[in-house]
């Protein structure tokens, strides 16, 4: 059983809401970020599954379905510079996340983390955020939380939408 990290934020205040719940009911989750979103909350998503209700932990991950990057506007350059970068690598999946770009690629087969390979795992996440661009920011910890589209990055005075740009 899979279980996602999710959780809300209200900004400024800097405290997070989590809840982790089981992926059986996606829709039920997208459309629970969405009402978060509608409500003035920003909302967050775990990039892997945890295999246990309740836990957010690295040790609570237990496979890597896809690894990610995260481009920010300013430190890696204007939006149509990255992108370009983003675009350039290929992600199956890209997201305008408000401040940025977020861009994933697909792992197949999925890699089975433990303990023991989660290290590894997380420096090869590293390596493809680097040669992506070597300003991205360090995001390639196991649980770590990124946007969801849909919603809104509430991080400046004016609210600014997380999108999805393209999916494969």
């Amino acid at each position: 059983m899979a279980f996602v990290d999710t959780r809300k934020q209200m900004h400024p205040v800097n405290e997070f809401y989590p809840l982790v719940e089981t992926l059986a009911n996606p829709d039920a989750l997208i459309k629970r970020s969405f009402d978060w979103g509608f409500k003035g909350y920003e909302a967050f998503v775990g990039a892997l599954p945890r295999g246990v209700a309740g836990k957010m932990t690295k040790a609570d991950i237990y496979q890597a379905g896809m690894i990610w990057a995260d481009l920010d506007l300013g430190k890696c350059g204007t939006y149509p510079e990255i992108l370009a970068m983003a675009k350039a690598a290929s992600p199956d999946v890209l997201v305008c996340s408000g401040g940025g770009v977020h861009a994933y690629w697909k792992v197949s087969p999925v890699i089975e983390l433990t303990l023991e390979n989660m290290d590894r795992f997380e420096t090869f996440c590293r390596n493809k955020q680097i040669e992506i661009s070597p300003k991205s920011d360090p995001t390639e910890k196991t649980n770590r939380l990124l946007r969801l589209p849909g919603t809104n990055n509430r991080k400046l005075n004016e609210p600014r939408k997380v999108v999805l740009l393209h999916a494969n």
